[in-house]
């Protein structure tokens, strides 16, 4: 078994750029965000253990914490996480191995609709897209119909709602500040999605404010490594969406003679 199997079937927004919609089609979407997902993790001792805070502090500063106990009184402690810590090797295949068996045995996530890297994207009208602890589905409706029209089955809210029961019972919950339903427009892993229009880019905020940070290195002559390096790969980010720039970029970034 690989280690890293389970980021194989990662999804991105970006690969939403193979999805076609046909003229009398919009896209619906719906999405749902744990909370603390790492936070729900029960990991043993020695795990938690090595997952300790830089620093060593009195004993009393935990005072009515839950990790708080009368034998600490007096003492100097070291913190320790005592799930699985952000960061941590193999923090993000075990989360995503997790969510995937999660959805898997509850029999709400398909492999002829999941969205992956490396696989070509679905010929499903509905499409599920599983990142870490993000889950968005789509569906192709008829042009115009209303969101709450009875006319189609609307095979994304069943999931969602299966999958919120699913979430429940192993005692996660979902953001209902980032919670989306019947809408066209939305931010999905990193994509900004109109259903309507058929259209996806990255963020037009963020590309603005990307731009306008660019102009300023430009007009200031001079930068540092590591700042050359952020901006390089912010704006790679930019051009997943748009895959002819993002090819054209790569091949000058990869030669070796001056541009």
């Amino acid at each position: 078994m690989s280690m890293n199997s389970s980021t194989f079937t990662l999804a991105h927004g970006s690969l939403l750029c193979e999805l076609h919609l046909g003229p009398n089609q919009d896209l619906l979407i719906g999405a749902d965000d744990l909370e603390d997902f790492y936070h729900c993790f029960r990991v043993p001792s020695k795990y938690a253990h090595r997952n300790h805070f830089h620093g060593v502090f009195p004993a009393d500063l935990f005072r009515g914490w839950n990790a708080w106990s009368p034998d600490l009184e007096g003492k100097q402690v070291v913190g320790c996480f005592n799930t699985l810590a952000m960061g941590t090797s193999y923090a993000v295949e075990i989360a995503r191995h997790t969510h995937t068996n999660l959805l898997r045995r509850a029999g709400l996530l398909s492999t002829s609709q999941q969205v992956c890297y490396r696989k070509p994207l679905p010929r499903s009208d509905v499409l599920q897209l599983l990142c870490i602890d993000d889950l968005a589905v789509l569906q192709k409706v008829p042009r115009g119909i209303p969101a709450e029209s009875h006319k189609v089955f609307r095979r994304d809210i069943d999931l969602l709602d299966k999958v919120g029961d699913a979430y429940k019972a192993v005692g996660l919950r979902t953001s209902s500040k980032k919670s989306v339903r019947n809408q066209s427009k939305a931010t999905i892993l990193g994509g900004e999605l109109d259903g309507r229009r058929g259209t996806i880019c990255a963020p037009r905020l963020r590309i603005l404010m990307l731009s306008k940070l660019t102009l300023r290195l430009v007009e200031i002559g001079w930068t540092t490594k590591l700042l050359l390096e952020t901006s390089i790969g912010s704006w790679i980010f930019v051009l997943m969406f748009r895959r002819p720039l993002l090819s054209t970029s790569l091949m000058m970034f990869s030669t070796k003679e001056p541009i």
